[in-house]
């Protein structure tokens, strides 16, 4: 019975690792597709790696895109507001309005407002699994940063969660305005206009509908 036992509890691990690794092989998987679609600028690539969080955000975002006026966006996190008013920048009233479901993400894809350098040399450290979740250690040049990647199981597989990062861009948005001694507002348009080769002004604030 003893032996029995042993071998049981041996392969029992042996199926456990074995699951670890195929999971961990799917995670970087995901990860690798969504990095070569924001690379190679396949929006819809790219949207089948993301989670349903992450959908949704967007989702939500393009809800915002065309109602929030100037009180709602200055309520915003500072990502919140560079999406809504980056898309509001880049499309006309026509297109925005006939956005549906996630294009606001596949507008943001295709129009390059998700930066290649996010993720150009950026690779997956050590996974760490807890049954449907999995957070891997983000790696920059073989370096080791103090962030990481959230990844979800969902029906279709391991998918890459974005909505986690947000935290770190709106840091790094905020510690750029402070560095600039513009206002937020002076600083926003001045970068929505550089980086469209437009001229960009307040109008940004109104809502399209």
């Amino acid at each position: 019975m003893k032996n029995i036992v042993s071998l049981l509890i041996v392969l029992l691990l042996a199926i456990g690792t074995r699951a670890q690794s195929q999971d961990e092989a799917a995670i970087k998987k995901v990860f690798e597709d969504y990095k070569s679609a924001i690379l190679n600028d396949k929006a819809d690539a790219a949207l089948d790696a993301i989670d349903t969080k992450t959908k949704n955000y967007y989702a939500a975002i393009l809800s915002q895109v065309k109602k929030a006026d100037s009180t709602s966006i200055a309520a915003m996190s500072m990502v919140d507001k560079i999406t809504v008013l980056g898309i509001r920048a880049r499309a006309n009233r026509e297109e925005i309005l006939s956005m549906q479901g996630y294009d606001a993400f596949l507008f943001a894809i295709k129009k390059g407002m998700v930066g290649k350098n996010s993720v150009s040399n950026n690779a997956l450290g050590a996974i760490t699994i807890n049954k449907d979740f999995a957070s891997a250690e983000m790696m920059s040049r073989g370096k080791s940063l103090p962030a990481s990647y959230h990844f979800y199981r969902e029906t279709d597989g391991w998918k890459l969660n974005l909505t986690e990062l947000f935290a770190l861009g709106n840091a790094s948005l905020k510690q750029m305005i402070d560095n600039s001694g513009k206002s937020e507002n002076e600083y926003l348009l001045e970068i929505l206009s550089l980086l469209t080769n437009k001229e960009q002004g307040y109008h940004l604030w109104k809502p399209v509908e």
